[in-house]
């Protein structure tokens, strides 16, 4: 079954650098990255990463080498195209087209005004509790899920800064940090356990060490 990694955001040139589509800027850097053709037929697919494109991906870079032997999803690369707080029926679409109504093989990519900028966490499958979701892109998406869980790759933008554009520091930290999720979507394709997902992340070498991940955080 196919996976998709959706980034939130607002749509609209001015909005490309803004705090709250952090979550798009970094796919797309992890896009830039794997060197994938944009996809012209559906504006918000970015790309879709093959089965065999992860696994050249693995065979062709050492510090994944140890996940070449991996059983790889076809993986869909998407950002949401309507404004944050209607980003549930984007991500419904999603996952009744292509994961069959399957919400655990979505994972949304958001800005999080909770962490530092240059900090990353992951949360695992867990049900979220709509009363303490402050981000109006995940409640509505969590709302769209009906209670099923689905995974969560957090950017932190940090709520001390003015909202708004991103400063130039601001995004630097956003691009030295595509790797780590860069990774999390390769073992999120290959449908690794949470917790091995959080392990090898943890472990893999030349992951910065300003990034933090945490399961079900």
């Amino acid at each position: 079954m196919a996976r998709v990694i959706l980034a939130l955001g607002n749509p609209g040139k001015a909005a490309r650098t803004q705090k709250h589509n952090a979550g798009q800027i970094v796919l797309q850097k992890v896009i830039d990255d794997l060197g994938v053709d944009m996809q012209p037929k559906k504006k918000s697919v970015l790309s879709i990463m093959t089965p065999e494109m992860w696994r050249t991906l693995c065979e062709e870079r050492s510090e994944y080498d140890k996940f070449k032997e991996l059983s790889f999803h076809r993986t869909y690369l998407a950002q949401s195209s309507v404004y944050m707080n209607l980003s549930g029926s984007v991500a419904a679409s999603y996952v009744a087209k292509i994961c069959d109504g399957d919400w655990s093989k979505l994972m949304v990519v958001h800005d999080d005004l909770d962490l530092p900028v240059g900090v990353v966490k992951l949360r695992g499958l867990k049900q979220h509790d709509l009363t303490r979701l402050t981000h109006n892109g995940v409640r509505n998406v969590a709302v769209a899920a009906r209670g099923q869980p689905f995974y969560r790759l957090r950017i932190g933008v940090d709520r001390g800064r003015p909202l708004g554009h991103l400063d130039t520091l601001s995004l630097h930290h956003l691009g030295l940090h595509h790797p780590t999720c860069m990774l999390a979507s390769l073992l999120f394709a290959a449908d690794t356990p949470p917790d091995k997902l959080l392990t090898a992340i943890n472990t893999l070498k030349g992951t910065s060490a300003t990034a933090h991940f945490a399961h079900n955080a």
